[in-house]
């Protein structure tokens, strides 16, 4: 099903969040300085993986779950390339990606 233009795919938004969803995220940011304390102390003293599990639920929780990065492309793709010419890459794609305008190229005028 293909959208009309100017239409929304999702015309009544995002969801809203029910009142105990909030209260729990509420309740969870409130504890986040002792789960982050818990944290410290694991990894300094170790003593045991069913507390740091349970802060980082606390955390995930009040904050929501760390974004995860993800490249594409091959490793070292960049390696031996001045960085000029990386730059260059760099500019080429974004205007092929509509991110910047197209900026005509310099000559220098013969004398």
């Amino acid at each position: 099903m293909k959208f009309q233009p100017g239409k929304s795919g999702n015309p009544g938004g995002r969801p809203k969040k029910s009142p105990e969803l909030r209260r729990i995220e509420d309740l969870a940011k409130q504890h986040s300085e002792e789960a982050i304390m818990a944290l410290l102390d694991e990894a300094k003293h170790g003593k045991g993986q069913p507390r740091v599990a349970a802060a980082v639920a606390i955390l995930d929780r009040g904050w929501g779950r760390p974004v995860e990065r993800q490249e594409s492309g091959d490793p070292g793709a960049f390696a031996g390339e001045d960085k000029e010419a990386i730059r260059q890459r760099i500019k080429e794609r974004s205007v092929r990606l509509g991110l910047a305008k197209v900026v005509p190229i310099q000559r220098a005028r013969k004398a």
